[in-house]
């Protein structure tokens, strides 16, 4: 055993550290191994929760509520800014789509005057007030579709018949205001009387079609006789009233699309020129149903 001991010792000088000496060197007990690790499943003990400060619940609400108030309020502010122009928009959709069934009714007259021996348009209707031509011979031979006589601006444009429609039909040439209110003022007369309406008409000296004293029913070759242009005769425009207090037209801002005789149509904001003045919707108001 010492001689053991001595080589301990003189490895340890020789290394430059003390050797200890081991448990069992000392006859005491070795200390235990250590545990094993805990299983992956292994939970940490849970941590006791911090107790709400109830100030701080209480400003974030304030604030959160804050921001509700002032969105709703940008939502609204923007909503009240773009409704009216969604809404013109809408209706200068409605207005195009008004003035492309105008001129799809033209190119009816057209095909019909064409297949007519003396290039006659449709003649006005003879049922009271009712200020469309007549149904026979253009529906459903050329006027295939009678949606396209209701406007999409009207309120009321279920239209179930010829003579149930949004515009207003004449079938003479009408140039002038003046023109245009004696054949108002003479188509109770016509009514009364049973006038045939595929015929010209007498009129009042000097307010007859181009200042004469007949009234011409529409035809193709009437410029050809009588002189003026066919863009300036209007032959088929929006119903309109403006009787008494009450103005009602089927576009905003009121107004009327105009078909004329060379197949153009035109918005003519009410009051506007020739036909869409208040003396003649106001007395076509009268006399319309």
């Amino acid at each position: 055993m010492s001689h053991v001991a001595d080589s301990r010792e003189t490895s340890s000088r020789h290394w430059g550290f003390a050797q200890l000496p081991r448990p069992a060197d000392t006859g005491q007990t070795p200390p235990p191994p250590p545990p094993p690790p805990p299983p992956y499943y292994y939970q940490q003990p849970v941590q006791p929760q911090r107790r709400t400060d109830t100030n701080t619940c209480l400003i974030v609400g304030l604030i959160l509520g804050a921001g509700a108030i002032f969105m709703i309020a940008v939502m609204g502010i923007l909503a009240a800014i773009m409704l009216p122009a969604l809404s013109r928009a809408r209706e200068a959709a409605r207005r195009a789509s008004c003035q492309n069934n105008l001129k799809q009714v033209g190119i009816v007259f057209k095909m019909y005057a064409n297949e007519d021996p003396q290039q006659y348009w449709p003649p006005l209707s003879s049922t009271d007030g009712a200020f469309m031509f007549q149904s026979d011979g253009v529906y459903p031979e050329y006027l295939t579709d009678l949606s396209v006589l209701a406007c999409p601006s009207d309120t009321d444009n279920a239209v179930q018949a010829v003579d149930d429609h949004s515009y207003y039909y004449l079938g003479y040439v009408l140039t002038t205001e003046d023109e245009f209110l004696a054949f108002l003022e003479s188509y109770p007369r016509f009514i009364a009387e049973g006038a045939d309406f595929r015929q010209d008409l007498p009129a009042p000296p000097g307010r007859g079609s181009f200042a004469g004293n007949t009234f011409l029913r529409l035809r193709e070759n009437v410029f050809q006789e009588m002189g003026g242009q066919p863009s300036q005769v209007p032959v088929m425009f929006d119903a309109a009233s403006t009787s008494g207090a009450v103005t009602e037209f089927n576009h905003v801002p009121g107004g009327c699309n105009v078909l004329y005789m060379d197949g153009h149509v035109e918005f003519i904001k009410y009051p506007g020129k020739f036909p869409v003045t208040p003396q003649i919707l106001e007395a076509l108001g009268g006399l319309d149903q």
